[in-house]
């Protein structure tokens, strides 16, 4: 039996090494790699990393426009620089097209690719261009910068420390599961729920705030879910965690289209990918918190605090006060298809 996404990872980790290399360069193990300028921790690096859109995997054509579609590889692909709050500087974009896609199609795409940029204040350098049997996929490199000593990683939680997110849970994975199930499908879907999924941004803002604060300890973005991404966290950090559930931040499109089902809209939130928003540890420190929600909220953001960093190495979960189970199921691009 074949490993899964994370098993694999794991051993090319092995093979070919993970973590600090020495110099400032870190390599596997991170949102990004990073690459250090010069040898003092004071010094820019760059922040580099690379994510795809593959069809039938992220995606299906019905879902999505060709502009929206490159607007959201963009976004997507800058997310991880996000959660080292890096700034953007560039990128190469690699494509697979098949024969079916027309010239609307690919100029759609451009124009997708141009506006996602400016939005980010990021360049194409560069990239790919392949001819494939059938569909499309896009594939970006994301570059930041930021001073080496400021990247936020995965590996600096506490016990102690409190745990955030940047965004509300749960939408994306509704719309995904609304659009590949012919039953939810059949009722109206909200938009709001759909562009959820359409139209992630990279919070890139809310990682530059919390980088220069120095007030995080980790972050990582929620791209296969929360449990599974912060089981991603306090593995680096050799930690537990506990979430408070009765504060999670459940979508309110989300909400709405599960009035009924407040159990299935929370495992959404719990364990469904496509969310793109950061999540952070950090430090208890009154002052650092009141600042940084300041500055969040003059920025147009906001976090919500759900749970706190433990010593013990296991991810539980607080209802009324009382430890629960928390799902562990999450996307594994080995084992599953579309999230």
């Amino acid at each position: 039996m074949r490993p899964g996404e994370f098993e694999w990872i794991e051993q090319l980790a092995r093979r070919f090494g993970s973590g600090d290399r020495g110099g400032g360069l870190i390599g596997i193990g991170d949102d990004a790699a990073i690459i250090p300028f010069g040898p003092s921790s004071a010094d820019e690096a760059l922040a580099i990393s690379v994510d795809s859109q593959v069809e039938d995997i992220h995606f299906r054509r019905g879902w999505i426009a060709f502009r929206d579609l490159a607007l959201r590889l963009v976004h997507v692909g800058f997310s991880d620089i996000a959660a080292m709050g890096a700034a953007p500087l560039h990128a190469l974009v690699s494509v697979e097209v098949g024969p079916e896609i027309g010239e609307i199609d690919l100029a759609a795409f451009t124009d997708g690719m141009q506006i996602g940029l400016r939005e980010l204040s990021a360049e194409l350098i560069g990239g790919n261009v392949s001819g494939r049997a059938g569909g499309f996929s896009a594939h970006v490199t994301a570059i930041g910068r930021q001073k080496r000593q400021l990247m936020l990683r995965r590996n600096g939680a506490h016990p102690g420390d409190g745990i955030y997110v940047t965004g509300k849970l749960g939408a994306a994975a509704a719309a995904i599961r609304a659009l590949t199930s012919v039953k939810d499908a059949s009722l109206p879907i909200p938009p709001a729920l759909i562009d959820a999924f359409r139209k992630p941004r990279a919070h890139i803002r809310e990682g530059l705030i919390l980088a220069e604060s120095g007030w995080a300890t980790a972050a990582i973005d929620i791209s296969d879910g929360l449990v599974p991404d912060l089981g991603h966290v306090c593995k680096a950090s050799g930690a537990g965690a506990a979430l408070d559930l009765d504060h999670l931040p459940i979508a309110d499109e989300l909400r709405a289209w599960m009035p009924n089902d407040p159990d299935g809209a929370e495992l959404l939130a719990l364990t469904g990918g496509e969310n793109y928003v950061l999540l952070f540890t950090a430090a208890n420190n009154p002052a650092r918190e009141t600042d940084a929600a300041r500055r969040f909220a003059e920025a147009g953001g906001q976090f919500w605090r759900i749970g706190t960093i433990t010593a013990e190495k296991q991810l539980v979960g607080l209802r009324l006060g009382r430890t629960v189970s928390l799902p562990t199921q999450g996307f594994d691009h080995l084992r599953g298809s579309l999230r």
